[in-house]
C-alpha cells in the first residue's frame, strides 16, 4: 500500500513473487518461433540467477499484458519483438518510475540484477522520506488536532492511560499507532490529560 499508485500495486523486488515478466511481441505468425525461443532463454537465464521470472506468452495483445502486470506490481517488464531481436536488444521497463531502457541481450542479466536493486533502494528511500515528512512532533492540543486533521502522524507525550486514549479517539478519531523503538526518554506532560509522561508516542487516524 505504501508504494502503490493509481495503476495498482508497486512491489519491492525482495517481496515480489514475480520479479520480472517477459512479454514477447509477435506481430506476425512467422516471427513466433524465434521471438518465443529467445524469450524462453531470457527467462531461463534470469531464473538461474535466482531472479523470479515469468514468460507471458498468452495469445492476447501486448497492451493488455502490460496493464495486467502493472496492476499486479511486477517490478520489471522485459519486452522483446522481432525488431529487438534483429538488433540483439530488449526493452526494459521499471514499474516504480515507468522508465524504459533499451538493453543489449548480452548485458541483460547484469542490468536486470542491478535495476532490481535500484528499484528496491528507490522505494525504500521514497517511503522513508515520506514517513519523515509526514511525522510531526507537537506540544499542544491545538497542534495535535490540526496535524491529525491534515493526515499526519503525530508524535506527542502520552500518559499511557487507556481512558485517556479512548477520549482522544472519541474526539479526534486517532489512536496510538506505535511506541517508537528509538523513543527518547524525556519528562513531559500528556497531550490530553496533562499527567506526567516519560516519552512521546505516535498517534494517527486509521482509514
Amino acid at each position: 500500500m505504501s508504494h502503490s499508485d493509481d495503476k495498482g500495486l508497486v512491489l519491492p523486488p525482495k517481496i515480489a513473487s514475480i520479479q520480472v515478466v517477459v512479454v514477447p511481441i509477435i506481430p506476425k505468425e512467422w516471427d513466433r518461433q524465434l521471438v518465443t525461443e529467445e524469450s524462453q532463454t531470457i527467462c531461463l537465464n534470469l531464473n538461474s540467477l535466482g531472479i523470479s521470472t515469468k514468460l507471458d506468452d498468452r495469445n492476447i495483445r501486448p497492451g493488455e499484458k502490460y496493464y495486467e502486470w502493472e496492476k499486479k506490481g511486477v517490478p520489471l517488464r522485459i519486452e522483446i519483438g522481432p525488431k529487438d531481436l534483429a538488433n540483439n536488444t530488449t526493452v526494459l521497463v521499471r514499474r516504480d518510475t515507468g522508465e524504459k531502457k533499451i538493453v543489449s541481450i548480452p548485458d541483460l542479466n547484469e542490468t536486470v540484477n542491478n535495476t532490481l536493486q535500484l528499484i528496491q533502494n528507490n522505494l525504500f528511500e521514497k517511503a522513508k522520506n515520506r514517513l519523515i515528512a509526514n511525522t510531526i512532533e507537537v506540544n499542544t492540543w491545538d497542534e495535535f488536532v490540526q496535524n491529525l486533521e491534515s493526515g499526519k502522524f503525530v508524535k506527542a507525550h502520552f500518559s499511557g492511560d487507556a481512558d485517556v486514549e479512548a477520549k482522544i479517539k472519541e474526539e479526534t478519531g486517532a489512536t496510538v499507532r506505535c511506541i517508537p523503538l528509538d523513543q527518547i526518554k524525556e519528562n513531559g506532560v500528556c497531550i490530553k490529560s496533562g499527567k506526567p509522561s516519560s516519552g512521546r508516542v505516535i498517534f494517527a487516524k486509521s482509514y
